[in-house]
């Protein structure tokens, strides 16, 4: 999903605090050193991803069969859920491995932080000796981290909802990825039945492609946001080679009683307010996809659901001390409150107000809530029903 993406911008930060060193005397000679190394972030997480027993070919087309399927039934229950024909994703569901995905979201990652990559090498142009060097060494933590993240997603991805962003071609819509090994890793863990925690996950990454192939203008409207906000912190990029480390400490001590995120500490109000709106829409197509995931899947499996479901919450709770380190380090537990602020806010409006109420959010950017507003339910009522 492109959720994931938003998780660039925690690497963005830790660049902003580490890169800090266009210093001192001479200009070097060469090609000034690049802010992220994306071949050692993708040879790292393919080590920290510990590829199980890879698939064998007749299981690989076995399971893309069964996939294949398993979409169609999502979008089957999804339409009779919604009152609305769904958009056909089944021919673009792929199976992949954890090397696949990692390949596929390096690219991703690459073509995002393509705005700071820009501004990065304007300053190193300019730059002076001792800052290459430094320059080099700020690469080398930006990639290791970035490898580490993407490694440790890439054990524990389910599925993923690929659409194009920033200026990326989509093939026919967008694709559906699901990461087999760790389904079936899932599947021996929760000892739940296979088919249904599978259709299970394709009924959360259907309905991604519901809202973003049934309503075009959203893809532009997130795009939008995505540019603004890498513009923004490209500019801020650049500012921080005169203002400095002094700058960021500044604003953390600035932020730190007012936001909810040391991320959101860092960064300068305009970046603050567009990073916002990202986690607002965020929040609330995460929230919507569950929402729907839920009421589906007890139609259409009403026996194993009830299962299913508690044996999945009972193992998010009990997450380790070191998950739930790595998720605040990494910026992760963003993503896991965008789940349940926007799952929260479907599931009052829907209850209070109905189905035809909760579709307002895809009549076009107006209607969609903020974080305020996720938060409160009542608050976008009240504002859209003015509309």
């Amino acid at each position: 999903m492109p959720a994931y993406r938003g998780l660039v911008a925690r690497a963005f930060v830790l660049a902003g605090a580490v890169g800090m060193a266009w210093l001192v005397q001479r200009r070097p000679a060469g090609t000034p050193p690049r802010l992220v190394d994306w071949e050692r972030v993708q040879s790292v997480a393919l080590r920290l991803s510990s590829e199980p027993q890879p698939m064998s070919l007749p299981t690989r087309r076995h399971m893309q069969r069964r996939y294949h399927d398993w979409v169609r039934q999502s979008e089957e229950g999804i339409s009779e859920y919604l009152q609305q024909e769904a958009p056909s994703s089944a021919g673009q569901a792929l199976v992949f491995d954890r090397k696949e995905w990692i390949n596929a979201n390096r690219a991703q990652f690459e073509a995002l932080f393509h705005p700071l990559e820009l501004a990065n090498a304007r300053g190193m142009l300019d730059a002076r000796a001792g800052s290459w060097a430094m320059a080099r060494m700020s690469q080398l933590v930006i990639s290791y981290q970035m490898g580490l993240l993407m490694g440790y997603l890439g054990r524990r991805v389910l599925g993923q909802y690929d659409v194009a962003l920033l200026g990326r071609e989509p093939l026919t819509g967008g694709r559906i990825y699901f990461v087999e090994p760790n389904i079936a890793g899932l599947e021996r863990r929760l000892r739940v039945p296979g088919e249904d925690l599978r259709l299970w996950i394709s009924l959360h990454e259907t309905t991604h492609a519901y809202e973003f192939e049934g309503h075009p203008w959203l893809i532009d409207y997130l795009n939008g946001l995505l540019g603004e906000y890498f513009e923004n912190a490209a500019k801020d990029f650049r500012n921080l080679k005169t203002t400095g480390i002094w700058e960021m400490l500044g604003r953390s001590v600035k932020n730190s009683f007012t936001q909810r995120s040391p991320l959101e500490a860092i960064m300068s109000d305009v970046e603050r307010n567009v990073f916002g709106r990202i986690q607002a829409v965020m929040s609330l197509l995460e929230g919507f996809s569950n929402h729907v995931m839920d009421r589906v899947g007890e139609r259409i499996m009403p026996a194993n659901y009830p299962v299913l479901k508690s044996r999945f919450e009972a193992r998010r709770g009990r997450r380790s001390l070191g998950d739930r380190m790595f998720a605040k380090f990494t910026g992760l537990e963003l993503k896991l409150q965008q789940y349940q602020l926007g799952e929260q806010f479907v599931n009052q409006i829907v209850a209070e107000r109905g189905l035809e109420v909760m579709g307002l959010v895809w009549n076009g950017p107006e209607f969609l809530p903020d974080m305020r507003e996720i938060r409160q339910p009542s608050l976008w009522y009240d504002r859209v029903r003015k509309i």
